[in-house]
């Protein structure tokens, strides 16, 4: 199973608690593998064998959650100028690394 097809919140799969999840099923099934499509930064067309970089993640599976530590009363969504997650999910990877940046550096 790809990653994107994990379930989440946002729309996509990312390497989340999910995972994690997902992982100690495949543990208690049995199983000794989980076969995935690459995690590179996705290149035309968004198809996972043609990625922008061999070396880079791709920042659709970073999990927003796990990323900042924060007052858990705080929505995620409000970390993000647009005020709405599912906007920050839309964006390409370079404006997405944009935006955490910022976040990140507004954090401190």
């Amino acid at each position: 199973m790809p990653v994107f097809s994990l379930p989440s919140r946002y729309g996509i799969g990312c390497l989340s608690k999910d995972a994690f999840e997902f992982v100690d099923f495949l543990v208690k099934s049995g199983q000794h593998c989980w076969q995935i499509l690459p995690v590179g930064p996705t290149g035309f067309g968004n198809s996972p064998y043609q990625p922008f970089s061999a070396f880079a993640g791709n920042p659709y599976f970073i999990d927003i959650q796990d990323l900042f530590p924060r007052d858990p009363s705080v929505p995620v969504s409000d970390l993000f100028e647009a005020g709405d997650f599912t906007v920050f999910m839309l964006l390409d990877g370079f404006d997405k690394i944009r935006c955490l940046d910022k976040t990140f550096m507004s954090a401190g």
